[in-house]
């Protein structure tokens, strides 16, 4: 009975049928990593070679034999670090030999000439366990070390110019907040990181962040924006943003440049210029009302006299007399308008609307148009420095549309109504007074900034043939007298 055997037999054959199968599966393996470490070896873009302890070259790719200036197969055996400058090969010996010593990777950088190379030792085991030899990857990182530098200049800048500079992701987060942004504001950056950018925005100026960041989403920038932004004490800021779309190197927008420049000291500047301006405003007013109108009133009652002589007398020098004292009367009449153009007496004494009232009275004088006011005529208000810029908004705009608009009526209004006090100026002219008179101009920027000192928002409107319109709004609270 030999069926035994031939089980054994057949056991044998299978095994050696799988023994071969595994064969050629870990042959085709071998195969397989030879080439994907020759493949490495080879790569184009990072330098790769294989040390022995001593430093000799075992192998290496084509990139690290164009680099040493050699054909692959001429350096193949030769010492590294005999073809390296001395400061070099001494510093790279003894990267090699601390991997030796530990059995564990190590990487450095190095520069020479300006040039960067990123390396990274790796050892490579034996069946012991000890460090046979040294794999070595190098690339050369220079661009990225001038990246790096150029963004440390950047940043160093950015921390050190005098405007507050705020970052903002798509989402209206802060992202970034320097040095100068925590001293405009009060809070730390690490305070502000990753609070929503509206914590520095006040709540009737909310509408401001979206308008900005729809602008800025289409690629658009805003420049030199007057705005106001908020203290950590919650006392309010005047700044004056640039606000500029932050791109990837795509071109893709990422974030939100917000540069806030603090104008507190041009402010207070430029209030200043306005105070000393009102001051010989009223000065010159009462130097024409009290010496140069009376002085001239002096002399018309004298040529009155003299005419009236000249007459009784029957000089012909009579009618030449009459002539010389209309004149004179004239002057007095324009000092005395200039008088009250440049100091309001009534707005002292009589309040804001009996001084609006008074300025509805010189423009019809002054410039022959039909010029009436509306509105509370009793109203003082207890802020004079309200009521002379309001009175001065008045006034430029009652004159410029009884100057340049051609217009046969303008209307001055003033409101106490609920919740703001409201002062209009409309005439029936071209349109084109604020165009012609303003833009760009003097009148206009004085005009906002009257606005802008007592917190009131100033609106103009112009349709040409249907007149112009100006609007002065004054939240409260404000007190009256």
């Amino acid at each position: 009975n030999i069926t035994e055997r031939k089980q054994a037999e057949q056991k044998l054959r299978d095994f050696n049928v799988t023994l071969e199968d595994r064969v050629r599966q870990r042959t085709a393996a071998l195969i397989e990593s030879e080439t994907t470490a020759r493949a490495l070896l080879e790569n184009p873009i990072d330098a790769v070679y294989l040390l022995n302890r001593s430093g000799k070259l075992l192998d290496l790719n084509v990139t690290m034999a164009r680099l040493l200036g050699c054909r692959r197969d001429e350096l193949i055996g030769k010492n590294l670090f005999e073809l390296l400058p001395p400061e070099i090969a001494r510093s790279r010996r003894r990267k090699l030999a601390e991997v030796f010593r530990t059995g564990l990777p190590v990487r450095f950088e190095d520069e020479r000439n300006g040039c960067w190379v990123d390396q990274v030792y790796t050892p490579i085991l034996a069946l012991g366990g000890h460090v046979a030899k040294v794999a070595v990857a190098a690339r050369d990182v220079t661009h990225l070390k001038t990246a790096e530098l150029a963004q440390a200049q950047l940043a160093a800048i950015v921390e050190s110019t005098g405007d507050a500079i705020t970052a903002i992701d798509l989402n209206g987060t802060i992202t970034d907040f320097n040095h100068a942004a925590e001293r405009l504001y009060g809070h730390t950056a690490a305070e502000m990181i990753g609070q929503p950018a509206t914590v520095l925005i006040p709540p009737e100026r909310q509408h401001e962040l979206g308008a900005s960041m729809r602008k800025v989403r289409r690629g658009g920038s805003i420049h030199g924006f007057e705005t106001e932004r908020l203290h950590r004490s919650g006392r309010l800021l005047p700044v004056s943003l640039t606000i500029s779309p932050v791109r990837d190197s795509a071109g893709r927008i990422m974030k939100v440049s917000a540069v806030a420049r603090d104008i507190r000291e041009r402010k207070r500047l430029e209030a200043e210029i306005l105070r000393v301006s009102e001051m010989e405003r009223q000065r010159l007013g009462r130097d024409l009302h009290d010496g140069l109108s009376q002085q001239l009133t002096a002399v018309a009652l004298l040529s009155g006299a003299a005419e009236q002589s000249l007459e009784e007398a029957g000089r012909p020098e009579a009618v030449q007399m009459n002539k010389i004292a209309t004149r004179i009367r004239d002057a007095v009449k324009t000092s005395r308008d200039l008088a009250r153009a440049l100091y309001a007496t009534s707005l002292q004494t009589s309040g804001l609307g009996m001084a609006l009232e008074e300025l509805a009275g010189q423009v019809c004088e002054m410039f022959n148009v039909r010029c009436r006011f509306t509105g509370d005529r009793e109203l003082r208000l207890a802020d004079e420095n309200l009521a002379r810029q309001l009175y001065r908004i008045a006034q430029e705009s009652a004159y410029n549309a009884a100057k340049h608009s051609h217009c046969q009526t303008v209307r001055i209004e003033l409101r106490d109504m609920k919740r703001c006090l409201k002062l209009s100026i409309r005439d029936d002219g071209n349109g084109l007074a604020i165009r012609r008179g303003y833009q760009g101009g003097m009148g206009l920027s004085i005009m906002s900034y009257r606005a802008d000192l007592i917190g009131a928002k100033l609106e103009m409107q112009r349709r040409k043939g249907q007149g112009t319109t100006v609007v002065c709004i004054v939240p409260k609270p404000w007190t009256s007298k």
